[in-house]
């Protein structure tokens, strides 16, 4: 379908290698570069020369060009810092997230802004702030729209979504049951709200009732469903083989925490079907210290079971080798970043309990914030949110930079948990997630208690709250409790 709006612009290719093309085009006061192929420092120094030199309206779409490096991410910030209001901008256009993460890392100042549609670019210079203000609000109410409201999270079959507005079924947005959308997702959302909906205006939120809606859906089904000759339809897998993916998953696991100085620990691990990149570990330390690791793989077209396997190997190596939670984790990211090749990446959080029981070493790397409950007294329950880029994108003489460690003195009683993202995005019939507020309020009721009984009546309470929900991620929860 045509855009809403007008023409396409044409498009010029203006540089071709054996590693990329260079595609350029106008749109409004913009010139948007799509490079495809391979990122090289050929490209990083064409774009350099021909683009970043004088101010301007620059959009750039990297989403389908392979291993974008640091360096031409920090060229773009460094230029769109360095830019006048009135003289420039720079827009990336439908970035994927591994790219959102870098320019996270090095656009400190926020000039660089994100568009998922080139239609945003559209008019004259004095409206372009106020044009990609609405597509950030736009993209914000997508987002806020398939967590909440059960209108925008109908799919068919195939997983396909159905817009509650046009009621027209997407075949280029795939939602996931009882996961986060991807940003992906909500890019084409939003994009299809701005360019091809008929029916939707800017902010709405309602459209056609959920029960005609949920009545679409039914009959899409049952199309589907229907025989379309004499063979008969092929069965799914039966779930027995993503019970065997799970139980050999387990396996590489510790079914239960060795002994920790001056504490207790207690473990819960329920893979999803299929899992997905979940694993946690503990680690002997010199000295007689343990380390504590929690953390997940993401990644799309790859097997999470290798990869978590890997990843988890590497960690624990290096905190055998190291000790030290923050430089453990940042020659873990070299060794990562080379066998990922940024196509995946890792989140991870270390505990090292010290001293007895009565210290804390902590460093997080793109991971889940960990919960401290304070016992002796009122209870108090903190998120340990101590900084730190994910693991396996970014090369570790940035890595160094972004990640620190935080120091915490413990008192006896006191719960530490460290858990991935899963625990918190439990969702019930409702689609509501179980949430952090959730897991603080039971963590200060149990505090004192035995770890493991602590996070069985957590989970207890998670697990009640889901059933009959959805669920696409593991769910995975270390609880050590100082004694």
């Amino acid at each position: 379908m045509a855009a809403r709006g007008g023409t396409e612009p044409r498009t010029k290719v203006v540089a071709r290698d054996k590693d990329f093309t260079l595609y350029v085009k106008n749109r409004g006061a913009f010139t948007v570069l799509a490079p495809t192929g391979r990122s090289s420092e050929t490209l990083l120094g064409l774009v350099a020369q021909d683009y970043l030199q004088k101010p301007g309206f620059l959009a750039v779409d990297l989403s389908r060009l392979d291993a974008v490096t640091l360096p031409l991410v920090r060229a773009v910030c460094e230029y769109a810092a360095g830019l006048e209001p009135r003289a420039g901008r720079v827009v990336l256009l439908n970035p994927p997230d591994k790219i959102r993460a870098l320019v996270r890392l090095v656009d400190r100042e926020g000039r660089v802004v994100t568009a998922v549609s080139e239609q945003d670019l559209e008019g004259g210079v004095e409206g372009v702030d106020e044009r990609l203000r609405r597509a950030g609000e736009r993209v914000e109410l997508v987002r806020q729209m398939l967590s909440s409201n059960p209108c925008w999270q109908l799919s068919d079959a195939d997983a396909r979504w159905l817009c509650p507005f046009c009621v027209a079924v997407r075949p280029d947005v795939r939602l996931t049951v009882g996961g986060h959308p991807t940003s992906a997702a909500v890019a084409a959302i939003a994009r299809h709200l701005s360019e091809e909906c008929s029916t939707y205006s800017h902010g709405a939120t309602d459209g056609w009732p959920f029960e005609v809606l949920e009545r679409v859906i039914r009959q899409l089904n049952a199309v589907r469903a229907a025989p379309e000759g004499p063979e008969p339809r092929k069965a799914p897998p039966a779930p027995a083989e993503s019970d065997s993916r799970g139980t050999r998953r387990r396996r590489l696991l510790p079914v239960s925490a060795p002994p920790l100085p001056g504490c207790d620990a207690g473990i819960y691990y329920r893979p999803a079907e299929p899992p997905s990149g979940d694993f946690y570990g503990f680690v002997r330390l010199a000295g007689g210290a343990v380390a504590v690791l929690v953390g997940d793989v993401s990644g799309a077209g790859v097997d999470l079971g290798v990869l978590m396997g890997m990843a988890r190997k590497v960690l624990c190596l290096r905190l055998g080798e190291i000790g030290d939670p923050g430089e453990a984790l940042a020659r873990g990211n070299d060794d990562l970043c080379e066998e990922l090749e940024q196509e995946s990446y890792v989140s991870a959080a270390v505990a090292i309990v010290e001293g007895g029981g009565r210290e804390l070493r902590l460093a997080r790397a793109g991971h889940v914030a960990p919960f401290l409950v304070r016992a002796g007294g009122p209870a108090s329950v903190t998120r340990l949110e101590t900084p730190g880029p994910l693991l396996g994108l970014v090369p570790t003489a940035s890595f160094d930079q972004e990640i620190e460690v935080s120091r915490h003195e413990l008192r006896p009683g006191d719960l530490l948990l460290l858990h991935t993202v899963g625990v918190e995005e439990l969702r019930g019939r409702s689609g509501e997630k179980f949430g952090a507020d959730r897991i603080g309020a039971l963590l200060r009721a149990h505090v004192g208690a035995d770890p493991a009984l602590a996070l069985g009546g957590l989970m207890l309470e998670a697990e009640q709250f889901a059933a009959g929900g959805p669920r696409r991620e593991d769910v995975t929860a270390v609880c050590v409790k100082v004694r």
